[in-house]
């Protein structure tokens, strides 16, 4: 589990979060009705660390690019980024891992 507080997002609707013993960033991106969307940011075709450059997540290993929902734009990968639950709790957005 991961606790963010809500306060990172009172100027921008978009953090990338380090998490303490978890080998990849996590995007986090606040929705237009509030709630967050939380993005595991590892290639889903070679396991690789994605990098944020402009409105995207890229793969240096093999090229694949995702967009800021997570969805494949350019292979090879075939499958959206991973999910993670999250729940917000009066001041702080808790991500399970």
């Amino acid at each position: 589990m991961m606790i963010v507080p809500v306060s990172l997002f009172a100027n921008t609707d978009f953090q990338i979060i380090r998490a303490k013993n978890y080998d990849y960033d996590i995007a986090l991106k606040k929705e237009a009705d509030g709630s967050y969307v939380a993005l595991v940011l590892q290639c889903t075709h070679a396991s690789n660390p994605l990098t944020f450059t402009g409105d995207k997540f890229n793969c240096s290993l093999h090229g694949s690019t995702f967009n800021e929902q997570g969805a494949v734009i350019h292979g090879p990968a075939e499958h959206p980024l991973k999910r993670l639950t999250t729940k917000i709790s009066e001041n702080e957005i808790i991500v399970l891992l």
